[in-house]
This record gives C-alpha cells, sequence and structure tokens, in this order.
C-alpha cells in the first residue's frame, strides 16, 4: 500500500508578488495588459488596412475611367500606374510566401504599395481631375 503525502507550502496571499506556487495578481494582471495591448493594436491595423482598401478602389475605379489622354496632360502613364494599383499587391504576395527574407522584401514593397495610394489619391488623382 502507498501513503499519498501533499505538502504544504505557505504563501502570503496579502502580498501583490507572487512565488511558484501562488499565481497572484502579478503574472495574470501582466498577461491581461498584454493581451489588451496587442488587441488594441490590431484593431487599429485592422481600421488602416480597410482604409488603405477603400482608397486602393477609388484609385482603381478613377485609373479605370480615365482615359489615357488625361494622363499624358499631366506627364504620367496609365500603365505606370496599373504597376503600381494592381501587381504591387500581387507581386508582394507571391514574394511573401517566401520564409524570413520573402517577408522582409514583401513588407517593404507592401509600404511602397501603401505610399503610392496616397500618392496617388492625394496628388495624380486630382492634377488629373483638373487636368482633363
Amino acid at each position: 500500500m502507498f501513503l499519498l503525502q501533499t505538502a504544504v507550502v505557505p504563501t502570503d496571499l496579502s502580498s501583490g508578488l507572487t512565488n511558484s506556487v501562488n499565481m497572484g495578481s502579478f503574472g495574470g494582471g501582466a498577461l491581461g495588459s498584454m493581451f489588451a495591448i496587442m488587441g488594441i493594436f490590431m484593431v487599429i491595423v485592422a481600421i488602416i488596412a480597410v482604409v488603405i482598401a477603400i482608397l486602393n478602389l477609388m484609385n482603381i475605379y478613377h485609373w479605370g475611367t480615365a482615359d489615357n489622354a488625361a494622363f499624358e496632360k499631366v506627364g504620367e502613364t496609365k500603365k505606370k500606374w496599373f504597376i503600381n494599383l494592381i501587381l504591387m499587391p500581387i507581386i508582394a504576395s507571391v514574394i511573401m510566401a517566401i520564409p524570413f527574407v520573402g517577408w522582409v522584401i514583401g513588407g517593404i514593397i507592401y509600404i511602397y504599395f501603401v505610399v503610392m495610394i496616397l500618392i496617388y489619391f492625394f496628388g495624380t488623382k486630382n492634377k488629373i481631375n483638373k487636368g482633363a
């Protein structure tokens, strides 16, 4: 017959610190705060992604409805903006399939893509509308 013995470890429940037995407010509070910060960060990133997607759809619609003559008046080409607005996210997605190095290069391409969306939306589109 075996006797099962249990160890009694005294813990001080009044302290805010923790030890190996009592996971008090120190451990749980830190994890909860990290998850809250991460959740807020993810919501902000999602909102930015939706805004960028809407801007890109508006840019593509404007790009598709404007003719070549309007682009040529302001010194732009439709081919350049086709590459920047439509092909860039596809190229970045394909490159990001490569682990590690592809993630960095794809991230840089996505940042370039976002900058080009903003340049088109706030600069080129207005020039084309005024020039046409």
